[in-house]
């Protein structure tokens, strides 16, 4: 279950930041 937490967080940062946070979170 800690997986999916990881994530639906990501999911949500996403769409705070825009997508923006989710791509720079990819290229590290």
């Amino acid at each position: 279950m800690a997986e999916k937490t990881v994530l639906e967080d990501k999911i949500l940062v996403c769409k705070d930041c825009g997508n923006k946070f989710i791509w720079t979170q990819g290229e590290q």
